[in-house]
């Protein structure tokens, strides 16, 4: 068994045993070392403003960004106020996330959640793409939900530490 130890206080160094380590993970989160740690996984939404005249339709792209790690699943719920816009549809056809476990807007929310079968996939991806129809003027906001997430498809936690919404003006 190899022990953990500290070299000098600044900068510190990491040894495992007797060698000395560049780079340390907690799962797959870098913790330790000279690199830039990876980015964190979002959702986000595009566009992230715009303005829209009353009837026109609105259409909202939900991505998910894990950069580099492997992910199988989406949960993307966000809100949307009913006085400003009328929710249409739901489209994940241009999504790698196939399978759908949840695909419903109503009452001023929609919740998206998808998955992967058998396979992963990483980077900025499209979830789905939303469709409203502005129906009154004014400012509008459309906000992710607390229960948004991005799994891991190593170790099937929760990897999302953003979630980005989106405000259009509504003419």
């Amino acid at each position: 068994m190899n022990d953990l130890r500290t070299g000098s206080v600044i900068p510190g160094k990491l040894y495992v045993g007797t060698t000395e380590v560049q780079k340390a993970y907690l799962g797959t989160k870098q913790v330790y070392g000279l690199d830039t740690p990876e980015p964190s996984a979002s959702l986000s939404m595009t566009p992230a403003t715009g303005s829209y005249a009353n009837g026109a339709t609105v259409q909202v792209t939900i991505r998910a960004n894990s950069h580099a790690t492997l992910v199988n699943g989406v949960t993307a719920d966000f809100t949307y106020p009913t006085n400003r816009l009328t929710f249409q549809s739901i489209d994940a056809s241009m999504s790698p996330f196939t399978v759908p476990l949840e695909n419903s807007g109503a009452d001023g929310e929609v919740k998206i959640s998808r998955g992967i079968l058998g396979d992963s996939t990483s980077g900025d991806q499209i979830v789905a793409v939303v469709t409203f129809t502005a129906n009154a003027a004014g400012s509008t906001a459309l906000a992710f939900t607390s229960d948004v997430m991005i799994a891991d498809t190593a170790t099937s936690s929760n990897i999302c530490e953003a979630a980005t919404g989106a405000t259009y003006t509504i003419t």
